[in-house]
Parts: structure tokens; sequence; C-alpha cells
């Protein structure tokens, strides 16, 4: 706050005082303060000390008075004291400018203890205003009424001292040069001495001085530079004022955050926030909506910019649709409604999944892009499988389930709901059919029990005392009658000076067959050079077969009897080997690489 006295008088003239304080007042004609009808001396000083003010009366017969205290010394003066000095009340104002006395009338002052009040807010922690000051003038004697001739010396003596004076600012300044960007309407230097200007360059002596510009449209400068022999160019800039901006968003029913370089501003609307000249980034967001990011240019100057911005919708519509209907649809693990579904969704990659009682679960992964619409499905929903535990008795049995053989027991096999035919095989045991129906996701088990099936061999060897084999037990003479299990059996007829004979049956149910061996003496298989069992390059083991009789074809009430394979009796009156084991594709086409297996 600088020191500066205004002066309110009671008619409501204003005077402001530009001399350096002391302030004197009193009646006379020389008071800075005049007060009318006051006796013709000085009766208070006005002092400023730190931009504090203080009071002190001249004499002890002044009768200043202060907030109705009688003043006997100099006090700090607070705003709003109230002062009762040559009959007059004033009224004290501080403010930022300096002190106003408001002179509001004549009145009688009532006397109280003295006191000389408390120092002002802030003075107590600086040590230079601590107390108030004390003012001490020489004796008030009145002006003698200055002669002609007095006033031609002292006229004399004054050009002489301002001569000297411009002389000594003259060798003393420096040339200066403030410029400053833009070029502002009014421009002061101050300081002292203040600089001047001769023939178009500004002197200043050096020291420090204040520079104030002002332009409409950019901040007040308030500079202070320091004036030396190597620094006098100084170059400054006015800043331009913020302007003002104007922000509007659509859809206006929605809350939309706004940020400008990083910094978050509020929510739209905006109107005259101020914002710094210049280029800024500026983001708009809201919820479900694409964010908009600009870069926006402020004028400034206190310019008023006025922007509308228009939001995208993040999201787009997507119909979802089953086979069959009425599935849950859950997206990104929330559950938001049943097939056929249409909703809003954000942009990007979302996780669906579809559930229906009684039917498997279908997960998908969907990419959504703002605005563009999209159909998914329908999406074809599988019924949940039902499971058949299979088990047999013994173990190892063929299970087919309606065409689809699902392997050996003990087996577990996933068939869909509803009947099913369920049949189990096995070599040498009667076929079992069965049904059974099962519910989707259900669990049943089905164990089986399976009975042999047996059919008959008559053997008839020559001679009928030779020992007969099944299996590689010896089951007694050569010539019976056997019931053997549907399964393949190797025989073998043996009695000592014949070659044995071997060979693999495989009875038939409901079937009978007739095996007649005839065996060779060793003595005729030596005549004749043969071997009893022979290798041949292709590694095929060969027996050698003698003459025989047997059944071939099948009954006509055998089940899957073919037309052609009516039964009749063979007989075998020559030798020949036979292969031990069959034949295979692989060696076949070594005889024939043509041959295909089909």
């Amino acid at each position: 706050m600088s020191c500066a006295l205004e002066i309110l008088a009671e008619s409501g003239d204003k005077q402001v005082l530009d001399a350096d304080a002391p302030w004197v007042v009193g009646g006379h004609d020389d008071a800075d303060v005049r007060i009318a009808d006051a006796p013709a001396m000085p009766l208070a000083f006005i002092g400023c000390e730190g931009s504090h003010y203080f009071i002190q009366p001249a004499t002890p017969e002044a009768g200043l008075h202060r907030n109705g205290r009688p003043v006997g010394a100099s006090v700090w003066i607070e705003d709003g004291d109230r002062l009762l000095l040559g009959g007059y009340r004033i009224v004290c104002r501080l403010s930022e400018h300096g002190l106003r006395l408001e002179i509001v009338g004549k009145a009688r002052a009532a006397a109280v203890a003295p006191g000389n009040g408390m120092p002002p807010a802030g003075a107590m922690g600086d040590p230079a205003v601590a107390a108030a000051p004390t003012y001490r003038p020489r004796r008030y004697a009145p002006a003698p009424k200055p002669t002609a001739y007095r006033a031609v010396r002292y006229a004399i003596f004054g050009g002489f001292g301002i001569l000297a004076l411009a002389v000594l600012f003259l060798l003393l300044a420096v040339p200066i040069e403030v410029v400053v960007e833009p070029a502002p309407d009014d421009l002061r230097i101050t300081g002292f001495p203040p600089p001047i200007t001769l023939a178009g360059q500004r002197l200043a002596i050096p020291g420090r001085y204040g520079v104030k510009a002002r332009l409409e449209g950019y901040q007040p400068l308030d500079e202070t530079i320091a004036v030396s022999d190597e620094k006098r160019r100084f170059d400054l800039a006015m800043e331009k004022l913020p302007g003002l901006l104007y922000l509007r968003v659509r859809p206006a029913d929605i809350t939309a955050w706004v940020a400008l370089d990083g910094q978050t501003l509020g929510t739209a609307p905006l109107d005259g926030r101020e914002v710094a000249a210049g280029q800024h980034s500026l983001r708009v967001s809201a919820e479900r909506y694409l964010p908009d990011t600009r870069t926006v240019t402020i004028a400034g100057m206190g310019r008023k910019e006025h922007l509308d911005i228009v939001l995208k919708p993040a999201w787009a519509m997507v119909s979802i649709a089953s086979q069959p209907p009425g599935a849950r649809v859950i997206l990104d693990d929330e559950e938001v409604g049943e097939t056929p579904l249409t909703l809003e969704i954000l942009q990007g990659a979302h996780r669906l999944k579809l559930e229906k009682t009684d039917h498997a679960p279908e997960e998908l992964t969907i990419n959504v892009v703002a605005g563009v619409e999209q159909t998914i499905g329908p999406v074809k929903l599988a019924t949940l499988p039902a499971r058949l535990s299979l088990a047999s008795e013994p173990k190892g049995a063929s299970f087919t389930v309606g065409e689809r053989f699902v392997g050996r027991a003990p087996v577990d096999a996933l068939v869909a709901p509803g009947r099913h035919e369920v049949q189990a095989m096995m070599p040498g045991y009667k076929t079992v059919k069965t049904a059974v129906t099962l519910a989707a996701d259900e669990t049943k088990r089905l164990r089986v029990t399976l009975e042999p099936e047996f059919g008959t061999v008559f053997v008839r060897a020559t001679p009928a005392d030779a020992v007969l084999e099944v299996d590689g037990e010896v089951v007694g003479p050569a010539v019976q009658r056997l019931r053997l299990q549907t399964l393949a059996h190797r025989i073998r007829v043996v009695k000592d000076g014949y070659a044995s004979f071997e060979a693999t049956i495989l009875p038939k149910a409901g079937l009978s067959n007739e095996l007649a061996i005839a065996l060779t003496p060793l003595s005729e298989i030596e005549k004749l050079g043969l071997s009893a069992r022979i290798v041949t390059a292709a590694r095929q083991r060969l027996l050698l077969m003698g003459p025989g009789a047997f059944t071939m074809g099948a009954p006509r009430r055998e089940p899957g009897r073919r037309a052609n394979e009516r039964e009749q009796d063979v007989a075998l009156t020559r030798r020949f080997y036979l292969s031990e084991t069959l034949v295979t594709n692989a060696q076949f086409r070594r005889f024939r690489p043509q041959h295909s297996s089909g």
C-alpha cells in the first residue's frame, strides 16, 4: 500500500495530496489539511511509516481525540477510526490507495481516560513499526509576508538549483530503451529521479525503475527494471487476457466431462470459462459415447469462443437368435435376457454365452463396431447327450447302440436323448439285444449277461483208434460227436505210425458239421517224398491234408443263409497242403500286384 492522503470535505470537495508525509493539520493557510474556524496554527501531524499511518497532536492543547479518547502522543490510525480535532469530527478510511479523511461536521468532544491505542495489524511483528514514531516539528511562527526583493532572490536561487540538478542528471544519466510487445496504449516508467526524454532519447540514472503498461485486451504490465551502465535495453512482453469459452455438448441429457490439456474443467456446459490464449488440447468424454479430442485455438483478449460438440454413440445394435429360441443370453458374465434379443452393446470384443435347459451351452466372441448393426445366429444349441455305461459278463463284449459301434465292455458311450437299440456281441456267445430310453444329460448303467452258444461237430477218422485232441486236450477216440462253443477250435488227430492231422474248425449254432479224416501212414509219405509240414518262400506254414469228406453250405432254416449256399457233402480223395493261417492282402498282392482289397 502506497503513502497517499485524500481529504473529503463536508461540502463534498475532494483533495489529494501528492506531497510527502508528514502532513500538517491546522487552521492556518499553510496547513496541508486545513480546518475552517480552527486556530491559525498546527493542531496535529499525520505521518506514514512502512505503509502504516499515525497521528500526533502538535501541542497538548490541540484537543485531539481518537474514538472518544484523548490522544497525548503518537497513535496508529486504523480503518474506521473517528477523530475529534479543532471542533470537527473526522472519519479515517484505509484502503490500498492510501488514507482518506472524511470531515463529517462539527461536534463536541467528550473527555475520557487517555489512551494511545494499539499498533495496526502486522505492526507488532515489524520492528520498524512496532511503535508509532514521534514527529517533532519546529516551533510554529506565522511566516512573514515576503517582499518583492525576497521573491526575486528566491526565484534566482531556485533557478540555479534546478539548473544544477539538471546538469548533474545529465552527467549521471544513461540512455535506456524499453520495448514492450505489443506496443501499449499507455507506458509509464516511475522512479526517482524520474527518467526524462531528450531529443527522442529516454535518459535515466542507473537504479531500479517501475514499468507499467496498459493495452486493451492484455494483462496490465507491472515490471521492475534495473538500469546500469551494462544493461540499458529492456524487452518486455504483455500477456493476452484469457478468452471466454462457451461449450455445449449434445445430446444435452448426458453428463459429459471436459478436460483441457489434461486438466479437468468440469462437466458441460461451460459458460464463460476463462482459458489462456493459444492452442489447447480439448477432450470431451461421456459414458457410452466415443470421446471427442480436438485442438482448439483461443484468441484470448477477452473474446468469446463458442463450441458445439456432438458426441457419437460408442455402441451398436446387436440382434441375437438361437435355435431353439428361449436361451438365456449372458454377455461378459452378466445375464441380459433371452433369445431372440436385440440390445445395445459397447464397441470392442465381448464374450457371449447362450444357455438353455437340456442343451449344451454355446460360447463365442463377438467384435462390435460402434454404429454398425449386426445379427448373431441363429445359433444352434445341441441337445445335451445322455451317458450310457455298459458292462458285460463275461467282460469284453462288443456293444453297438443303433448302428454305431461304441466299444468293448466296460465302456461309457455318449448318446442322444431318446430310445436306442443296444446290442451286445461276443464270439462263442449268444447276441443280446435290448432297448433303453434316456433323457438329456441322464446317466444310465446297463449290464448284460451273455449265454454261451454251441454247435455240433461229428469227427470220423481212419483208423478209428486214432486219438482226438481239441485245443490241446485229449478228448478220446477220433470217431465221436463233439458239442463245442461257437469259437475257433484247434483239432488234431494223431496215431503212431501215421502223419498227424491238424485243422481249425468254427462250429455254428444250430448246425452240425462233419469232419472225415484219413490219416496217411508215414511209410507212404516217405515213398512219395512228402513232408507233413512245409514252409513256403513267402514264409507261409502249410499242413499236409489227407483225403476226407465234409459238408459244405448251410441248412435252409439257418438265419442269414444265401440262395446259393445249399447244403451238400464233399469228398476229397487226394492229399493237399493247407495254410495254417489266412492269406493276407499284402501276401496276395505279391502274387497279383493289381489286386485291390476294396
